[in-house]
């Protein structure tokens, strides 16, 4: 009688099971705040609590008919397989593992991951199958939970509703691009969605959306998911984090900040991260904390106006690729009117680099047209001294031990110091109110007074060219 009754309910159970996939698949079409178009490739998931473990059912579709694809799989996963629509194994070609002809423009996956005993928290990440240098549009994914159902599933795709049925929980995720960390509570938390460009759990509603005016304006901030608990230590993947319980609403602001400029700039090798301590500063409106990220915004601060530091960290802001420092020169020469390598020379060198431009306008000396080096830092416009005495005749030698400077023709001998307001021609000293010399980015340069003065160069400007030659 007893097997009956059990024959009975496992029916049961598997066609309401169907009956409700359908449900949450036609609910999940029409609830998906965060979807792209970027690309038609999307998958599915379906995770079944068993025992101690996860038994995962993956599906990716719109694949190209036929085209070979390479399963990079998590060594995590037990009892891998890969079928085709009609449940048959999958074509794998020749020896190479994990390697799958796609049919029908999918490829199933099967898997199961232990868990273990789950206590009051689990915490399940890097755990879904992926396809190399494929980028997924979209995933949706349905939790089945029948062994723990006093607790909550959460994830980073934005939780689209959760059915308590008599024997068994169903929750539904759904979002743009791939599977994030998968997370259980056995404390169950309530679900709430913000404006500010994140969703999160917690016991109750504790952020304030006004406080979140920096992330909101981000046109790119991906939603984020966030656990606010006390059952699991700190954790942060993609968009899915999890916080303590005694977090304010500034401190998860400047987290979610940290968290989306360093994957900005996730592709440069840097020492520090200087370059996301500039815009989460000025973002904030605070001081940064990093040697460079100080150097860098005192010195846009003193060269450029108000609106130009707005429309340059707008215009930032509203990039939504990943970011280079070739990017943010580029946005930087467009809004100066001028070519500038801020960025790129600060994060190739040691020490920190001035922000100057480069003149692009044709040079002219003695009649014939040269390469131009010509810079502005600041209000000044300064000429490559090597280079332009070369032009000359002159012979110049830099003595880095002395900091010295030496320029020499078959009549005159000078020499400069990096160091002193002084410069020596023919052993008669010189003294002057300021240093002619600037040295930048292992160059010396001198502005355009003081080739006049002291060497009788004449350099005439127009809006194209700029002309030098000896002086009459």
């Amino acid at each position: 009688m007893w097997r009956a009754f059990l024959l009975i309910f496992l029916i049961l159970s598997a066609s309401i099971s169907g009956m409700l996939f359908w449900q949450w698949e036609a609910f999940s079409e029409q609830k998906d705040p965060d979807s792209s178009e970027s690309s038609n490739i999307k998958q599915e998931l379906s995770v079944y609590t068993k025992g101690n473990e996860l038994s995962v059912q993956q599906t990716i579709s719109g694949l190209t008919e036929g085209e070979i694809y390479e399963a990079v799989v998590p060594q995590k996963l037990f009892n891998f397989q890969c079928t085709n629509t009609d449940g048959n194994p999958c074509k794998a070609e020749g020896d190479q593992p994990y390697f799958y002809t796609s049919e029908n423009g999918e490829l199933n996956f099967s898997y199961t991951i232990p868990v273990g005993k789950r206590g009051s928290s689990l915490l399940v990440d890097q755990w879904t199958v992926s396809l190399a240098d494929i980028v997924l549009s979209e995933t949706r994914m349905e939790v089945t939970e029948s062994v723990n159902r006093a607790g909550s599933w959460m994830s980073g795709l934005p939780l689209q509703g959760h059915i308590e049925k008599e024997y068994i929980d169903f929750f539904s995720f759904a979002g743009s691009g791939d599977a994030t960390a998968l997370y259980w509570q056995a404390a169950p938390l309530n679900y709430f969605e913000t404006k500010a460009g994140f969703n999160y759990y917690a016991d109750s509603s504790i952020f304030e959306p006004s406080s979140f005016k920096v992330i909101s304006e981000l046109n790119d901030f991906k939603r984020h998911s966030i656990v606010v608990t006390d059952q699991h230590k700190e954790f942060e993947e993609d968009s899915f984090i999890i916080v303590n319980k005694s977090i304010t609403d500034e401190a998860l602001q400047l987290k979610l900040l940290t968290h989306y400029f360093e994957h900005k700039f996730a592709s440069l090798e840097l020492k520090e991260n200087w370059l996301a301590d500039v815009f989460i500063a000025y973002s904030l409106g605070k001081e940064a904390q990093t040697a460079r990220g100080k150097a860098v915004l005192t010195e846009m601060n003193e060269k450029m106006t108000e609106n130009e530091l707005d429309l340059f960290f707008s215009s930032v802001h509203n990039e939504p690729d990943a970011l280079t420092t070739e990017k943010l020169d580029q946005a930087l020469t467009k809004i100066m009117g001028f070519r500038t390598s801020f960025y790129t020379l600060n994060s190739k060198s040691d020490d920190f680099i001035p922000l100057f431009y480069y003149d692009d306008r044709k040079l002219i000396v003695n009649g014939e047209e040269k390469d131009n080096k010509v810079i502005y830092e600041g209000t000044r416009r300064l000429f490559p001294l090597k280079e332009t005495m070369e032009y000359f005749g002159y012979n110049v030698q830099y003595l880095p031990n002395q900091e010295t400077v030496l320029i020499q023709n078959k009549e005159q001998s000078y020499r400069f110091y990096l160091n002193k307001n002084i410069f020596i021609l023919n052993e008669d000293n010189y003294g002057l109110l300021q240093n002619p010399l600037t040295a930048m980015y292992g160059s010396i340069y001198m502005e355009k007074q003081w080739l006049d003065s002291i060497f009788n160069i004449q350099i005439d400007e127009s809006a194209s060219e700029i002309s030098i030659k000896a002086a009459q």
